[in-house]
């Protein structure tokens, strides 16, 4: 994890992973707690555990998402509608990209959007 890190991490220094856990405003209200849910998310999924590599936050405050294969960004915004995003992101893959083959005509995919992905060309 990497990039606008603009949060401070030392109130939680004297924590254990399972106060962080239970704690229901760090989970929902930090960027500690979004990274957290992201990466629980990503972990619970065998695909998406295989896919990424990386996550960063952007100067806009959106988590993007590095894969291991191709050269393009997921940006996924917030935590706000995380399965929605990642089901959108499976759909694209299996319907749009195994399709027409265009896995690296993308730099940029964009699931923040409510109902749309928002793709960028290299």
């Amino acid at each position: 994890m990497n990039g606008n890190l603009q949060e401070s991490y030392a109130k939680y220094y004297n924590d254990n992973l399972n106060d962080i856990i239970k704690d229901s405003t760090l989970n929902k209200q930090t960027l500690l707690g979004s990274i957290y849910i992201i990466a629980k998310y990503i972990n619970s999924d065998s695909l998406l555990k295989a896919q990424f590599q990386q996550m960063f936050v952007n100067q806009d405050s959106d988590f993007v998402l590095i894969p291991r294969v191709g050269m393009n960004k997921i940006i996924l915004g917030d935590t706000t509608d995380l399965a929605m995003k990642f089901n959108k992101l499976k759909i694209f893959y299996r319907e749009g990209l195994n399709t027409t083959g265009w896995w690296n005509k993308y730099a940029i995919i964009n699931l923040k959007y409510k109902d749309q992905i928002v793709c960028t060309k290299k």
